[in-house]
């Protein structure tokens, strides 16, 4: 009857922190098709008495996937800092397998901008780029912003691939509880729909 009560926007990776200082480390499981293929690790940590440099955040996924008959491992790596009023003020990409690496880095210039470097194995570029103060980079580490959502509520976010730099919108929706078995025990969980540009 009231959809606007269960549904909010996220402000940006203050909604990570409202609780206060916060240092995390967490490790999922990748699977497809019920066969794991890979992991992903995420860890946050706070130092307080760096203004500039409050929080920084990590991530690691590392999978395999298959591409024309070859498997090939894919291992990308990104990583975000903020300031006290945990506005983005760095932050990095690497994506590396046996056939390409691009490493990506970018840091905050202006209100809004952020000059970003480019390198790939063909060269190196530099760009402008304006990011948004409600604007987190796409990884799991969202995983903060979903944890409390319930059956029939849902989530808006502000991403930036940190690939390919480009600014969508992800709408998350707790679909239902149910019982997941993992390492012989089960587990209660909430299945969550992720809709992320024109993907469900």
């Amino acid at each position: 009857a009231f959809p606007r009560w269960f549904t909010a926007s996220a402000p940006g990776y203050r909604s990570f922190f409202k609780n206060g200082p916060l240092i995390l480390d967490t490790w999922m499981q990748i699977e497809f098709r019920n066969n794991p293929v890979g992991y992903s690790h995420t860890w946050v940590d706070s130092d307080v008495a760096s203004p500039d440099a409050t929080y920084t955040l990590h991530n690691q996924t590392a999978f395999n996937i298959k591409l024309m008959g070859q498997v090939h491992g894919v291992n990308v790596m990104a990583g975000a800092t903020l300031d006290a009023d945990y506005a983005l003020q760095k932050f990095y990409t690497v994506v590396s397998s046996s056939v390409y690496t691009t490493r990506i880095d970018g840091r905050k210039t202006g209100a809004h901008t952020f000059a970003v470097r480019i390198r790939t194995d063909n060269g190196e570029q530099t760009v402008t780029l304006t990011v948004p103060d409600d604007v987190i980079l796409y990884s799991p580490v969202t995983e903060m912003a979903l944890a409390g959502l319930k059956p029939g509520e849902s989530l808006g976010l502000r991403v930036m691939d940190p690939v390919t730099l480009a600014i969508s919108d992800v709408r998350v929706e707790a679909l239902r509880r149910e019982n997941l078995k993992s390492a012989g025990r089960e587990q209660e969980t909430t299945v969550l729909k992720l809709v992320y540009q024109g993907l469900e």
